[in-house]
């Protein structure tokens, strides 16, 4: 198996603080191409499908350029294995993409009728029914905007797939959620669904039996 290597001793910060909850997050990498061009891109192939929320692929996506790869089992914490393959990921985002395109379509549409002295209230309520669906749209917009900018288009081509184990270390005092592989801080997009959703209920309590150990048992929290 191969893991994205943390920046941090995870072993000593979690001696150090017994709040931390350790997961490893099955991320499926995707190898797509688009214009005979090829890309490389992780989603998560856990979380989303257990909140029930497709767009969290989207806002869960990670650049594996961006992580150090080994090969090998994490020492400890809780690896949670797969529960949808990539290619039906795949699908779901070119899916999305097409979903999104149309909310794009109807902002432009509703931007281009609403007057001009009022486009600077665009970010505070209004009553013109262009500026609600405006709102409305935004999520998808962004949605449509991250799936450009890595170029997965209706007709990208899926290629191959491998599971990449991601860490997330949670902070059950505090409520926040870390991706040490990529950085200190804490993980913005995590930390939202883990205050939304209780990750440490759906990762452990629900997952629990779905999963394997790195290391002892004892150590995984």
């Amino acid at each position: 198996m191969y893991f994205a290597k943390a920046k941090v001793d995870i072993e000593r910060l979690i001696e150090k603080d017994k709040n931390f909850l350790l997961v490893w997050i099955p991320m499926a990498k995707i190898l797509y191409s688009t214009s005979s061009k090829e890309h490389e891109m992780c989603f998560d192939a856990y979380t989303p499908p257990k909140i029930g929320q497709p767009e969290a692929y989207v806002l869960l996506m990670r650049n594996p350029k961006h992580v150090k790869v080994e090969s090998g089992k994490p020492p400890i914490g809780l690896i949670l294995e797969p529960i949808v393959n990539g290619k039906h990921i795949f699908e779901i985002l070119k899916e999305l993409k097409k979903i999104a395109s149309k909310f794009v379509e109807e902002a432009s549409e509703a931007m281009r009728r609403i007057p001009r002295r009022i486009i600077h209230q665009l970010f505070i309520p209004l009553q013109a029914a262009e500026a609600r669906k405006l709102t409305a749209s935004d999520e998808y917009i962004q949605i449509f905007s991250l799936l450009d900018a890595i170029e997965l288009e209706y007709d990208s081509i899926f290629i191959s797939e491998e599971i990449l184990y991601w860490p997330l270390l949670i902070h059950q005092k505090e409520n926040v959620v870390f991706e040490p592989a990529l950085q200190e801080n804490p993980s913005r997009s995590y930390t939202y669904i883990h205050k939304k959703f209780n990750l440490v209920k759906i990762y452990v309590n629900e997952g629990i039996q779905g999963c394997k150990f790195g290391g002892n048992r004892s150590n995984s929290t």
